[in-house]
């Protein structure tokens, strides 16, 4: 009788199975990203969402009125959202949503961005609601143009979101790798840069005397370097940090800088009559402003990957 009791008492305080949470397959196939704005971040996404599932899909998966919706994005809104196939077990939706993605350039001009769509039920937790990739429904329309930027891969991830509270939200994100397009922004950095710098080193051949002309060259592509900075700057949002080529015109600021401080110097003892000491100093840039060139450009470009 007592072994029956005990038995009764630990049935009734035994805890009940956990449920499985649904699995619902999401693909989403994008047909348009248009206003990539870097300055902001925000960029717009045309796309196909499907929902899918082996048993019926949860309330607001399956519903015409975009307030109803159990799904949100996290890293935006929808501006549109039309439901174009429906069944019990599966929901298809055109969507047209502004979204947005932290911008780093600190790489810039070789910067490659990641834009991002981000799906979370808006109430039911991961033991309620857990996303899986649908492959068949995910992809990118291949005519897609995203202007100044090629398309490299696609990638899905699947993952918990965590809140303070302790509640645990599963996540769907869909990730477009890009990277900027051909080598024209390449050019637009590098090629003044190398001008610069040539037109510097072929003053180092001018013999001392001509020590005004070698200045006032030399100046002017210093100058020319603020100007072609100042035009950098303004193609690309106020930053809080250096990009690579905010590093790249400070090591052509140094190279030809340290020029200008020889060539004052020159000037100074040659117009005082110490020929020797400006033939010294004038022998000394010849190897002395390469080597601030072959140290300052590695370091510029190392500082920007490396730190």
């Amino acid at each position: 009788m007592l072994c029956s009791l005990v038995l009764a008492i630990g049935m009734e305080f035994q805890e009940s199975p956990r449920p499985e949470p649904q699995k619902i397959r999401v693909g989403a196939y994008v047909i348009n990203v248009g206003k990539f704005d870097l300055a902001s971040g925000s960029y717009t996404m045309d796309f196909y969402l499907t929902f899918e599932s082996d048993r019926e899909l949860p309330a607001g998966y399956n519903t015409e009125k975009p307030s109803d919706l159990a799904f949100e994005f996290m890293n935006g809104r929808a501006s549109h959202v039309e439901r174009i196939e429906s069944a019990p077990t599966k929901a298809v939706y055109r969507i047209l949503a502004n979204l947005f993605v932290p911008i780093d350039l600190r790489r810039y001009p070789f910067d490659r961005q990641v834009l991002t769509l981000q799906i979370e039920d808006k109430r039911r937790k991961e033991s309620e609601v857990r996303y899986a990739a649908s492959p068949k429904d995910t992809g990118v329309d291949g005519e897609v143009v995203i202007i100044g930027w090629d398309l490299q891969r696609t990638e899905t991830l699947l993952r918990n979101h965590d809140y303070p509270d302790g509640e645990v939200f599963h996540q769907y994100k869909l990730n477009l790798h890009l990277r900027r397009s051909g080598i024209t922004s390449t050019l637009k950095v590098f090629v003044p840069l190398v001008c610069f710098l040539v037109v510097s080193f072929i003053t180092l051949m001018l013999t001392p005397e001509s020590y005004d002309k070698r200045l006032g060259t030399n100046t002017g592509m210093l100058i020319a370097s603020v100007m072609f900075h100042v035009a950098v700057i303004s193609s690309i949002p106020p930053l809080g940090y250096l990009t690579l080529a905010d590093r790249l015109v400070m090591a052509t600021y140094i190279t030809i800088g340290y020029h200008v401080l020889q060539c004052v110097r020159m000037m100074r003892h040659w117009m005082k009559e110490e020929k020797d000491e400006a033939q010294r100093i004038h022998a000394t840039c010849r190897w002395g402003v390469p080597l601030i060139a072959v140290l300052s450009y590695p370091s510029a470009v190392l500082s920007a990957f490396l730190l």
